[in-house]
């Protein structure tokens, strides 16, 4: 059966699951799922059957619905030990699987304002969730956020003190007002954020917080998501020493000892547990990849060993235990190798977990900032006996992993393909020519940096070096360039970056990288790309994104690339939600729905600005691009503000024209005095938005003028295109005329169009120019920095729609390997 007949034989939903723990008993999944119009709806029983054909219950929350009101995007929560496809049905008959238990308490009356967010009218300020095997308390505002936490029949925590987040001298604890929002309500689990802040004992406010509690039934854990805000009005920056999760766990001990695994012991390099009474000392920073103990005596060894092995043998996990007389508790701190600077320090029951330790250099955090922190705890019946030889480290390890779901399953690539949602069927199917396939992989194949503030993006060397000589480039302060293992800076890749005295410059998700590892991830089902694609969405929404400032140029938007991520105002040309939209679809993470519709504001209130609107407004890619933000926004909402703004927009490019424009393009590879249509073609990287934009609109508003308007456009500068290439002018695949060509091709069946990309793509493999060989993996010089973000964004977009075409049309069987040119 060839791929085309299966595509055709699904009649239902396809999850794809795959746990990392076979042997678990349940695993908990989350999955978007896409439905054809008039599938089910959110009020009706759907069940998901495992591939043996149990049928599990099912938790559905609609994101996105169908004018009918049926599912057309869900979030399905459910628990299974099966791996492989597992169908979503409509049924009644689903096995009930044990449930997590919920009491809210202590609503508000009316609406309140704390200075730094609002709280809802009837807001809960307390919550109990409680599945069985762990039961937490919690409270919003004074006294909180986590009251008392019990498991395994012991109270762990008691009072509220006994778990604060403490920024430098202000706690949790100290929160005046809060309230707790339910983020998920299905019988087998549950998630609810409290929102907060810091403040000191005093009562002064410092950086607001929400922190995220997810239960599951059948588990002895808890996760705990969270996030600071740096959301101080009037504060442009503030100076952190440190950012503390401190436990101080009930242990019954007056000497409660640690359990921790050595990763490396002995001449042999096997791992071993270790339980020990002294202090532990866990670090992560800048010298190794991985947690490491500051002094390997705190595993309790001290055998010689050759200098080889003697690095190796301070490597532990990111996490420890506790153990009392009756059973024992966990704590993992999820990435904290990537996520450098970081600490543990553990004694007697008392956990510092330093999420920025003081050792490091002050946290320089500007206004808006935030970062999200993921904590899980664990707790087992069983504590240390003996030799210890009663405990699996794996045991424990998937205990604390086994609430870290996402990326554990994925919505059939062809499902997608047949419900044709997110334009997975206009893009290259995998089953088709090699050569491209692995170009589009290669183009996803990113690298990032790691640490606390730039996992999830790349620096840009381009920007690095154009920005020095325009003095856009800030010089890095005397603490970061003092030698300190716990230096957060990024020590990489300082031989394509110029002075390294200077702070490098990051590229702040341009050209939407997110959208090409989403599309792709769905079009492939390459769950590789899940950890990727996850980094670089918090990233753009903690660390891009402004939560909050006083500056109107920058609250609520993305500064463009720049140094320290924020260096930059923030404008519509450089503001992207279609990646961010489509990771909703997939995931359902409620913070990325928000950071959507902010941004979304912001491209209006810039545009409705009587100063800032008549700059932007212009035949250029300030107004492309917000178009294209503005129209994913819009299909998927239907809100009537923005479909009106959206309207407005596009009545400007519509009856635009062209030939009447005398001034230059303001483009960089654009070169003035030239034909509009020809200046348009050489800086086509400004247009393809443009275009993208007005095709989507046509599709998703049925209008004819906007298809109208492509045909005519693609007309008009498909001469210039031709010259351009007559020429030996280099026309870079980056440059997404590519993507133009396959939109017109589609609309007018000019084969024309494919055959000039074709010519793009063939230049392309045949020889690649110099700024293209810079970014592309498989040049030997430069093999560890593959492609920057913003290159494999382009490239993506100027590819994977047009191959498709070209494959349609039978043209890209003639550049895929030899061994593979069959027939398309």
């Amino acid at each position: 059966m060839n791929q085309q007949q299966a595509i055709q034989s699904l009649d239902q939903p396809i999850i794809d699951v795959v746990a990392p723990m076979r042997d678990a008993v349940n695993v908990p999944v989350v999955a978007g799922c896409c439905f054809p119009q008039g599938w089910g709806y959110a009020d009706q029983p759907i069940a998901v059957q495992t591939p043996d054909g149990q049928l599990l219950e099912a938790g559905v929350r609609p994101l996105q619905t169908w004018p009918d009101g049926s599912l057309r995007w869900a979030e399905i929560r459910f628990e299974t030990s099966c791996h492989g496809q597992h169908r979503v049905v409509q049924s009644h008959q689903a096995s009930p699987q044990s449930s997590v238990s919920m009491a809210l308490s202590s609503a508000r009356p009316d609406t309140n304002s704390t200075g730094m967010f609002e709280i809802p009218a009837g807001a809960p300020q307390a919550a109990i969730l409680d599945n069985g095997l762990v039961r937490i308390e919690l409270k919003a505002g004074q006294d909180g956020p986590i009251e008392q936490l019990a498991s395994m029949g012991r109270q762990w925590i008691t009072q509220a003190k006994q778990c604060q987040f403490i920024i430098d001298q202000a706690s949790s604890l100290h929160c005046d007002t809060g309230w707790i929002q339910v983020l998920c309500d299905t019988s087998m689990c549950k998630r609810v954020r409290v929102h907060g802040h810091h403040a000191t004992v005093q009562g002064q406010h410092r950086l607001g917080y929400r922190l995220d509690v997810e239960m599951w039934a059948n588990h002895p854990a808890v996760r705990l998501d969270y996030m600071f805000i740096h959301n101080d009005r009037g504060d442009e920056e503030t100076a952190v020493e440190q950012i503390i999760c401190q436990l101080d766990l009930n242990t019954g001990s007056d000497q409660a000892p640690t359990i921790l695994e050595q990763l490396q012991h002995g001449i042999m390099a096997t791992p071993k547990l270790v339980k020990t009474v002294e202090p532990v000392t866990i670090q992560a920073n800048d010298m190794f990849s991985r947690p490491y103990v500051t002094d390997r005596k705190m595993l309790g060894d001290d055998q010689p060993l050759p200098r080889y092995l003697l690095q190796g043998s301070h490597f532990t996990q990111p996490w420890a235990g506790v153990s009392a007389a009756d059973s024992a508790a966990y704590f993992q701190l999820h990435e904290m190798a990537m996520m450098h600077p970081k600490q543990m320090q553990i004694h007697d029951g008392k956990v510092d977990i330093s999420l920025w330790p003081k050792e490091a250099q002050p946290l320089f955090l500007p206004q808006g900032r935030a970062r999200r922190h993921t904590i899980t705890l664990a707790f087992t019946p069983n504590p240390w006996q003996g030799d210890g030889s009663n405990i699996q480290s794996s045991a424990i390890q998937k205990q604390l992993d086994v609430l870290l779901h996402e990326g554990r399953a994925h919505v059939l690539p062809q499902w997608v393909r047949q419900c044709q949602e997110c334009d997975i069927h206009r893009t290259l199917d995998l089953s088709t020519n090699r050569r491209v396939n692995r170009s589009l992989r290669e183009f996803v194949s990113v690298n990032f940096a790691r640490g606390m503030t730039d996992l999830g993006d790349g620096r840009d060397y381009n920007y690095e070096r154009t920005y020095l000589e325009a003095g856009q480039r800030p010089r890095r302060r005397p603490s970061d360039m003092a030698p300190n293992p716990f230096n957060p800076l990024v020590s990489q890749d300082n031989a394509l970056a110029g002075d390294s005295r200077y702070e490098p410059i990051w590229n702040n998700n341009e050209y939407d990288l997110i959208h090409a590892l989403s599309q792709d991830l769905l079009r492939t089902g390459n769950r590789a790309l899940w950890d990727k694609l996850r980094h670089a969405v918090r990233h753009n929404i903690e660390i891009d994104f402004v939560w909050q400032s006083s500056d109107p140029w920058q609250h609520h938007g993305m500064p463009a690339h720049s140094a320290y991520h924020n260096f930059a105002s923030a404008y519509p040309s450089h503001l992207w939600t279609q990646g961010l939209l489509t990771y909703y679809r997939m995931t359902g993470d409620p913070d990325v729905l928000e950071v959507v519709m902010a941004l979304a504001q912001t491209i209006i209130r810039n545009l409705d600005d009587e100063v800032r609107g008549p700059l932007l407004l212009g035949f250029n890619r300030e107004i492309g691009w917000a178009a294209l933000a503005l129209v994913h926004v819009a299909a998927f909402t239907r809100e009537p503000r923005g479909v009106d703004r959206l309207d407005r927009i596009m009545d400007y490019l519509l009856t635009y024209d062209r030939n009447a424009q005398t001034t230059d393009i303001k483009l960089s590879s654009a070169l003035p005095g030239d034909n509009i249509h020809r200046q348009i073609v050489t800086g086509f990287f400004g247009y393809a938005s443009m275009v993208e934009a007005v095709d989507t609109y046509a599709r998703e508003f049925d209008r004819d003028d906007a298809r109208q308007w492509i045909r005519k456009l693609m007309t008009d500068i498909l001469p210039h295109i031709q010259d351009c290439l007559d020429e030996g002018y280099p026309l870079e695949l980056a440059g997404m005329l590519t993507d133009a060509l396959g939109i017109g091709y589609e609309l007018t069946g000019d084969r024309h169009m494919l055959e000039l990309g074709m010519m793009i793509l063939e230049q392309w493999y045949d020889k690649p120019s110099l700024p293209m060989l810079l970014y592309t993996p498989g040049t030997p010089a430069l093999e560890p920095y593959a492609m920057t973000p913003k290159f494999s964004a382009m490239s993506y977009r100027a590819l994977s729609r047009f191959a498709h075409q070209a494959h349609q049309a039978g043209l890209l069987k003639a550049i895929d390997y030899q061994t593979h040119r069959h027939p398309d």
